[in-house]
């Protein structure tokens, strides 16, 4: 794959600006996208009746649900947008859509003032998060791959994973604080709301700052060669289909390691092994935090030694050791243990750190951003957000706690494969290419 030569030289400046309004537009998406589920419990008693019971609980998750299955259609329409007319435009026009639905959930009287209407405005207001965030990925991710140095790019990449890892984490802060700083009362009734203003307050910095960048500058150079593909979405279906194929199995590698290790094991350590819940959430948090700083570590390896070479020993290994690690916990559930197993967090970040480079760098710029968004969207929505109840309904159709490990370990087998479909780029090339 030849890269387009860039009329102009980028300055140091510009790609500074540009990493910032990534992190920030991305960290500010999951924020608002994580806080609900954290939430929901809440939400779930203000905004429907008393008399359905425990099955409001249900009727909030399903909520929570309609944003993963919005964000594959979010994701084709802002990919084929970015591919058009510019991944500068579209991520302005997600971090917006994404603010809107914030501020709707925010501002969304309860089920006591409107009544039915309750309930459908948190839908209207999923729908718009679950489609913007599908979006962002791709958009993001095609943005810093194309204003990054080529010898760089990996480091450059890895700031989606970072953003998204510091997310989780000021999410479960944030939710942590307001649970213990107010009563109950006081948390069903505003405290709750608290979280969405904050990210409806930044979202209109997040956009600001996307509106002060550049457009990428290998996407300008297409467009002013006359070279933009105007059918982005046929054109990766019908010329790219092994570069899809590739990229979906290497995101269901890396997002099935992290789902069943971030949602279903503190989960499952609770519920089925006895271990206190606030032990297994400060294990994520510390897990998430080692995600955030080891990932660029990661990417910027992979930028000296290649994508594959830092990937494929951190699936092998990271398969290796939770086939130990979690037969170890169930035959002696202890705290130290639980944190020891969501410990592989490690191994975790240098799957995550080269991955948004490696898959971005498979496509052509012409259909980059849909490629991806399809591509990753797809893998999430299958293998991540319906990965808990998966995981819950193999150990109760088995009758083996041990289940969720041979999923991840078939997931891996399909990342790996995927590793070998296609030719990456040589990091000794891009270090030359300078």
């Amino acid at each position: 794959m030849t890269a387009l030569t860039q009329t102009s030289p980028i300055l140091p400046a510009m790609r500074r600006r540009v990493a910032i309004a990534s992190i920030v537009g991305n960290a500010l998406e999951w924020f608002d996208f994580i806080v609900y589920g954290i939430l929901a419990a809440s939400i779930a008693r203000v905004f429907f009746p008393a008399e359905v019971g425990e099955t409001r609980l249900l009727a909030a998750l399903a909520l929570f649900g309609i944003g993963f299955v919005m964000r594959p259609l979010g994701g084709i329409f802002f990919g084929v947008y970015a591919d058009r007319y510019g991944r500068r435009a579209a991520l302005s026009l997600v971090i917006l859509l994404m603010g809107v639905g914030t501020a709707l959930l925010a501002a969304a009287p309860g089920y006591a003032a409107i009544g039915i209407g309750a309930p459908l405005l948190v839908l209207a207001a999923r729908v718009i998060q679950g489609f913007s965030v599908g979006g962002e990925f791709g958009t993001a991710t095609s943005m810093l791959i194309e204003y990054a140095p080529r010898s760089r790019r990996g480091l450059y990449g890895s700031f989606q994973m970072t953003s998204q890892a510091l997310s989780f984490v000021l999410g479960g802060l944030a939710a942590f604080l307001i649970t213990t700083s107010l009563s109950p009362d006081a948390l069903d009734s505003w405290g709750w709301r608290l979280p969405f203003i904050f990210g409806a307050l930044v979202g209109p910095i997040g956009v600001y700052l996307r509106r002060r960048i550049d457009e990428s500058p290998e996407f300008a150079d297409l467009q002013s060669a006359n070279r933009q593909r105007s059918t982005p979405l046929r054109t990766v279906f019908t010329s790219h289909k092994r570069e899809m194929i590739a990229a979906f199995s290497i995101i269901v590698a890396g997002t099935s390691t992290l789902y069943v290790l971030s949602i279903y094991l503190p989960l499952f350590a609770a519920e089925s092994l006895g271990i206190p819940a606030h032990q297994a959430q400060i294990g994520l948090v510390c897990a998430n935090l080692l995600i955030a700083i080891l990932v660029p570590i990661a990417g910027l390896l992979s930028d000296k030694v290649g994508r594959r070479a830092v990937i494929l020993p951190a699936l092998v290994i990271f398969s290796g050791l939770l086939l130990f690690m979690m037969r170890r916990l169930i035959d002696d559930p202890t705290p130290a243990h639980l944190f020891q197993t969501q410990m592989l967090a490690v191994l975790i970040a240098f799957i995550f750190g080269p991955a948004p480079a490696l898959v971005a760098e498979i496509f052509p710029v012409a259909v980059r951003s849909t490629g991806l968004s399809i591509a990753y969207n797809l893998a999430v929505v299958v293998f991540g957000g319906f990965a808990p109840f998966l995981n819950v309904w193999l150990v109760q159709a088995t009758g083996n706690s041990m289940a969720p490990v041979y999923y991840v370990l078939v997931c891996v087998a399909v990342g790996i494969a995927g590793l070998f479909m296609v030719h990456f780029p040589d990091p000794a090339a891009a270090r030359n290419d300078q």
